[in-house]
C-alpha cells in the first residue's frame, strides 16, 4: 500500500529543536541556560573559587574557547554552529543580555547587592560573567572569520570589534582579579598587613607608616529638639539650614535663633566657654532664642568632644536647641613607604609600585583626633586591558568615519 508523502508540517514536527537552522530561538535558550548556571553557581558554589584560583588559569581557562572558535571561524566558516555562533542572531540576544546587566549595575547600589545578594558587584557576579562570555564567543569569533584577507574594509572591522572584545576582557580580569584591601594605620607604627572584603589577611609589598592624620569639618548647625513618643529614639528634630557665625539669625522650627558668639574651638573652664587652640576641642556658640509667648533664652550649645559634655540650651521641659556634630569637609593622611613621605586624601590617591593608595577612613567617634587612619590598596591589573581596548575601537570609529567620507566623496 503506498503511503501518503509527508507534508512539510510533518517534517518540522518530526525534527528536534537542535536540528533546524539554528537562530535567535536557539541564542535565547543559550543565553537563559547560561544564565541559569550562573545562578546555580552563585548559589551553590559562590565566589571563593574567583579568590583563590590564579589569575593566569582563569585567563587560560577564558582565552582558550576563543581561540578556538576564531580559528575554526577562518577554517571551517561555513559550518552551521560556527556560522550561528559568530553570526547576528547570536549577537544581538547575547548583547541585549550584557546590556540589560549593564542597566542593572547601574541603577542597583553595590551595598544592595552586598546585602542581599552577596555580590560586591554584578559585573563580578556569575550570571554576568556567562552572558559576558557568549557575547566574547560571538565577537572573537567574527574576527576570526574576518582576520583574512586584510583589506580595508576588514581592517576597520578587526580594530573595531577586537577592541571591543579587548575592552571586555579586560573588564572581566578588573572584576575577576581585582585586589581590594584595607590597611590600619597607627602613628609611628609600621605596618605590612591588609585585609580583603572577606577579612582574609595578606602582606603588602612594602610597609607603611602613618605619621600625621588631619581632618576638616563643615561648621556646625542648630537642630530644634523636641520630646515626642511617635518619633524615632522619642525625639523629633528639625536642623538648621546654615552654617553657625556670629551674628547669624535664623528660624529653626518655631525658635528664632540669633548667633551671639561662635568659637569653632572651644573648652569650658566650669564657669565659661572660652576659645582654645586645641586639634580635639569642640566648637562652643552663644545663643539667643526667642520663642513665640515665651520668655527670651541665652545660652551655650556644643556637639562635645572627647575631653567635654556636650551643652545644649532649654527652652522648655520638652524643647531644646542643640548643636549638630559637624560634618567632615576633608580628611587626609601623611603616610611613610621606603623613607618616603607622602600625603594620601580621598580623592587624591598615591600611586606605589602599581598599588593605587586612597585614604579610606578613621576613627569617627573622635574625629580629628582620632589615634589611627584606614587606607585602601587597590590593584586593578585589567585597566590598561581596557584602554587599549577603548583606543582600538575609537580607532576604528575614525577609519569608519573616514571611509564613509571617502566613499560620499
Amino acid at each position: 500500500m503506498i503511503q501518503p508523502a509527508a507534508t512539510t508540517s510533518d517534517r518540522v514536527a518530526k525534527t528536534g529543536f537542535w536540528d533546524q537552522s539554528l537562530g535567535y530561538p536557539h541564542a535565547f535558550i543559550t543565553v537563559m541556560m547560561a544564565l541559569t548556571l550562573g545562578l546555580v553557581f552563585h548559589i551553590w558554589i559562590g565566589y571563593d573559587l574567583l579568590v583563590t584560583l590564579p589569575p593566569l588559569w582563569l585567563g587560560v581557562a577564558g582565552v582558550t574557547p576563543l581561540l578556538l572558535l576564531a580559528v575554526a571561524a577562518r577554517r571551517t566558516p561555513g559550518d552551521q554552529i560556527v556560522r550561528w555562533l559568530t553570526g547576528i542572531p547570536f549577537a544581538m540576544v547575547t548583547t541585549g543580555a550584557v546590556a540589560l546587566f549593564a542597566v542593572a549595575g547601574g541603577i542597583i547600589p553595590e551595598r544592595t547587592l552586598a546585602e542581599r545578594f552577596g555580590i560586591a558587584s554584578i559585573w563580578g557576579s556569575w550570571p554576568f560573567i556567562f552572558a559576558a562570555f557568549l557575547m566574547l564567543l560571538n565577537v572573537i569569533g567574527s574576527c576570526g572569520r574576518r582576520s583574512w584577507p586584510l583589506t580595508y574594509t576588514n581592517v576597520v572591522y578587526l580594530l573595531s570589534h577586537l577592541g571591543l572584545g579587548v575592552t571586555l576582557f579586560g573588564g572581566a580580569m578588573s572584576s575577576l582579579a581585582l585586589e581590594r584591601h584595607t590597611m590600619v594605620l597607627f602613628k609611628g607604627v609600621p605596618t605590612q598587613k591588609m585585609t580583603d572584603r572577606t577579612n582574609h589577611e595578606w602582606k603588602a609589598p612594602f610597609a607603611v607608616t602613618l605619621r600625621d592624620f588631619r581632618m576638616d569639618t563643615f561648621p556646625p548647625t542648630g537642630v530644634y529638639a523636641k520630646m515626642d513618643g511617635k518619633a524615632k529614639d522619642g525625639v523629633s528634630q528639625v536642623p538648621g539650614e546654615k552654617f553657625l557665625k556670629e551674628g547669624l539669625k535664623e528660624k529653626i522650627g518655631p525658635a528664632k535663633v540669633e548667633v551671639l558668639q561662635h568659637h569653632p574651638r572651644a573648652a569650658f573652664d566650669g564657669l565659661n566657654w572660652r576659645a582654645v587652640a586645641w586639634k580635639t576641642a569642640a566648637p562652643a556658640t552663644k545663643i539667643r532664642v526667642t520663642v513665640a509667648n515665651g520668655p527670651v533664652k541665652e545660652g551655650w550649645i556644643s556637639c562635645g568632644s572627647p575631653e567635654t559634655m556636650p551643652a545644649y540650651l532649654m527652652l522648655s521641659e520638652t524643647e531644646a536647641i542643640l548643636m549638630s556634630t559637624p560634618r567632615p569637609k576633608k580628611f587626609e593622611s601623611t603616610i611613610e613607604i621606603d623613607e618616603k613621605k607622602f600625603d594620601v586624601g580621598v580623592n587624591q590617591p598615591l600611586n606605589v609600585k602599581g598599588w593605587d593608595i586612597y585614604q579610606y577612613s578613621y576613627d569617627e567617634k573622635l574625629g580629628a583626633a582620632s589615634h589611627y587612619s584606614v587606607i585602601e590598596l587597590v590593584k586593578d591589573e585589567g585597566l590598561p586591558v581596557v584602554y587599549t581596548g577603548i583606543f582600538a575601537m575609537l580607532l576604528g570609529s575614525i577609519l569608519h568615519l573616514w571611509n564613509g567620507i571617502g566613499v560620499k566623496k
